[in-house]
């Protein structure tokens, strides 16, 4: 693990404690350090030079870090030990290492992989393919070095050492990339080839290892690639989106080991990446000011859809309603002067990053994901609103998840002054509950829930008007994208009579 002050390994580390994972974090700060050792967790300082505080991909201090991290792999690996890369947004479930050392048996379908020098998670979106295709699925996707294990063997260091070395080049192709990842993608495919690289000649069908398609500098030979299973080292939009939606129960006889807060759409800072995981349960501090603190949730009532499979119809009614529903939370939440814990909010359609991918093509799923059984459900709050806007404005609220006792909650009539001095009161059934006007004090908290980004998605196959029922269409604003080759449309989800 890595981390700087202030991005919450505190919890993550926490996690991992219980999961009898025992971390060495490696600090870049004096602060991070003694948190860390406070916490009982394993702790050294890294040596570095002219490191800033600069965490943008763009960054040379972000390169230079990345460099040091990779050092910092090999100086392990130089100690005698085997590694595992664990990114500060990683949350462990259970001990990973009889997986990865593969020596007491098949442990999780793990001789499939054990023949990797490296192993490494991805950002692939079907489970279900994965877990069928093994290596033959993940090798056409994007591998993230946010979970990774490499072996204490002469290629594992072979490979750290180039991969320092490439993060440092000042010229060529690799001096170009701007993240650790982006030149670990690049050293495992072919140049000007794609995928770039293959399974071995004779490889089982299932098998989890590849080889590289460009050689390692240093040795002029291939090295051993493992793609770590989705079900077990679960990226965010797998753990997130599909394994808390699941219907059809297949993932239910497979406990992952990590959950990494990827696919976040409200920034990837700390405070993002901690309420994602305390939206499923899975943060082990708890943020809130202290046992005086008082909540207010409120629930949501079914609303009158078209279709009991995901359409972009009914998403349009199921998320108009989660934000008319919030700014009325809100609203009642600063009278009452309580944190608002909000409940799982429900959705018919997933989010693509800046409106960048066709979901209308994958069944309202995020394309890659069409085949897995996830939607309808529920959706991340960032999905709607801006967790970090509301912050902002002076917004107090926690998930309902990271309450405790969250079914205890005691009705309150707040319409008709009603006050109770329990932790937990619920409004009851939102729409039942009459609209209440923020003060003028709150005007921008007003503002930053009830005018969320739109949202957006576009129509690369064919015209959004050929997709899009003509009276959905006129809710939203159609524009061109890709250069003009494709078409974005964008909806508002608090006046869906007007366009963005």
């Amino acid at each position: 693990m890595r981390a700087r002050a202030g991005e919450g390994g505190d919890g993550s580390g926490a996690e991992a404690s219980r999961a009898r994972v025992r971390p060495v974090l490696v600090a870049l700060d004096a602060e991070t350090h003694d948190a860390a050792r406070a916490l009982g967790v394993a702790t050294y300082r890294a040596e570095y030079g002219d490191l800033n505080d600069a965490a943008d991909h763009a960054s040379e201090s972000w390169k230079k870090f990345c460099a040091l991290m990779v050092k910092e792999l090999r100086a392990v690996l130089d100690a005698g030990f085997d590694v595992i890369l664990s990114d500060v947004d990683v949350v462990w479930l259970r001990d990973a290492a009889p997986y990865f050392k593969c020596e007491s048996g098949d442990v999780d379908g793990c001789e499939e992989i054990r023949g990797a020098d490296v192993m490494i998670s991805s950002d692939n979106l079907s489970p279900t393919m994965d877990w069928e295709l093994g290596a033959r699925y993940a090798m056409r996707g994007i591998f993230n070095t946010g979970m990774m294990f490499i072996r204490n063997t002469r290629a594992g260091k072979d490979f750290l050492s180039d991969w320092a070395r490439n993060l440092q080049a000042k010229d060529g192709a690799y001096s170009k990339l701007t993240t650790h990842q982006q030149v670990f993608n690049k050293m495992v495919r072919e140049e000007n080839a794609w995928p770039g690289l293959d399974v071995a000649p004779g490889a089982s069908a299932k098998t989890r290892v590849l080889q590289s398609g460009s050689p390692l500098p240093s040795t002029g030979s291939p090295f051993a690639i493992g793609a770590l299973p989705l079900r077990l080292f679960v990226n965010g939009h797998g753990y997130f989106m599909q394994w808390v939606n699941r219907k059809d129960g297949v993932w239910d006889d497979v406990k992952p080991y990590a959950v990494h807060a990827t696919y976040t759409f409200d920034g990837s800072g700390g405070e993002a990446k901690r309420y994602r995981f305390q939206e499923v349960g899975l943060w082990a501090l708890h943020d809130a000011a202290g046992e005086d603190e008082k909540f207010l949730t409120f629930e949501l009532a079914p609303q009158n859809l078209t279709s009991e499979e995901p359409t972009i119809e009914d998403h349009l009614i199921v998320a108009s309603a989660n934000v008319r529903a919030l700014v009325k939370a809100f609203a009642y939440a600063v009278s009452l002067n309580r944190t608002l814990a909000i409940p799982p909010l429900p959705c018919r359609c997933d989010k693509v990053w800046s409106g960048h991918d066709d979901v209308f093509s994958a069944k309202c799923r995020y394309p890659g994901a069409n085949d897995e059984n996830y939607l309808p459900g529920t959706c991340p709050l960032d999905h709607f609103v801006s967790g970090a806007k509301i912050r902002k404005a002076g917004g107090r609220f926690v998930p309902l998840a990271s309450v405790p006792s969250p079914r205890a909650a005691v009705f309150v009539d707040a319409a008709r002054g009603e006050r109770r001095d329990d932790v937990l009161l619920t409004l009851g059934d939102i729409d039942r509950v009459p609209a209440l006007k923020f003060d003028a004090n709150h005007a921008a908290l007003s503002s930053a829930v009830s005018h969320p980004e739109p949202w957006c998605a576009e129509c690369l196959r064919e015209a959004c008007a050929s997709v899009l029922a003509a009276d959905v269409l006129r809710r939203g604003a159609t524009r061109a994208t890709r250069g003009g080759t494709a078409e974005m449309w964008c909806v508002s989800f608090t006046d869906p009579a007007s366009s963005p």
